[in-house]
């Protein structure tokens, strides 16, 4: 009897776990990355996500439109507005327009991308211990979307769900920083349905035990008080 008379608490309590874990959940992490001082992280956004870091940096939404230029350890390209992947440890950069010449050099943890000169005529070089590819960014439009900043940490709520929607990630400082990125995981429609029918039944089965106890309290007295 006391199982019986436990089994709506036990109902119920599973009914509410199995709701707040549909509803809230750490989501599924997309990137773990290291962000090197004056590199950006160009990653692919839809819905939300969350991006957790142990310093300071720029995050931008853009819908862009990229179109590869060339593939390799080096090259040597004319573009009007570049955006380089390099997948290796360090990358040899000079670009340049007329007479002014912009060189830099960069080390890389787990690679990255350099955005180094916005919309213009460039002439540009590079080289790399690994590959490089570089991009003709033909589209850099704004995106209305929500970046709410925390301590440590940016929820983005991607707004547009297009296919060429970015969430560009920029270090400003010569630091390098640790990004976690996390996508917000979707309602569990199964779960919630599962949740509410362990709380319906827990209702259910709490009122028919009720039921049982006063119809068979009802006997009972008869029994004991019979008619003359």
């Amino acid at each position: 009897m006391r199982a019986v008379a436990l089994l709506p608490l036990l109902l119920l309590i599973s009914g509410a776990v199995l709701l707040i874990y549909s509803v809230i959940s750490g989501g599924e992490v997309v990137r773990d990355l290291v962000l090197e001082g004056g590199t950006y992280e160009v990653i692919r956004c839809q819905g939300t996500v969350t991006v957790q870091v142990n310093g300071s940096l720029c995050a931008d939404l853009r819908e862009m439109k990229l179109k590869e230029i060339a593939r390799g350890s080096s090259m040597n390209e004319s573009v009007a507005f570049p955006l380089l992947e390099v997948k290796g440890s360090r990358l040899e950069l000079t670009v340049s327009n007329y007479d002014a010449v912009w060189r830099r050099n960069y080390e890389f943890l787990d690679g990255g991308s350099i955005i180094p000169m916005e919309r213009g005529e460039w002439n540009l070089s590079a080289s790399s211990d690994g590959q490089i590819t570089l991009y003709e960014v033909e589209r850099y439009d704004p995106v209305r979307g929500d970046l709410v900043r925390g301590d440590d940490s940016i929820r983005v709520a991607c707004g547009s769900a297009s296919d060429e929607t970015y969430l560009i990630l920029y270090n400003p400082s010569q630091v390098s920083l640790r990004v976690r990125v996390i996508k917000g995981r979707s309602i569990d429609l199964y779960s919630i349905s599962t949740s509410i029918g362990l709380v319906l039944a827990a209702l259910l089965v709490r009122r028919y035990s009720h039921a049982v106890g006063s119809e068979g309290g009802a006997f009972a007295g008869a029994g004991l008080y019979p008619h003359s």
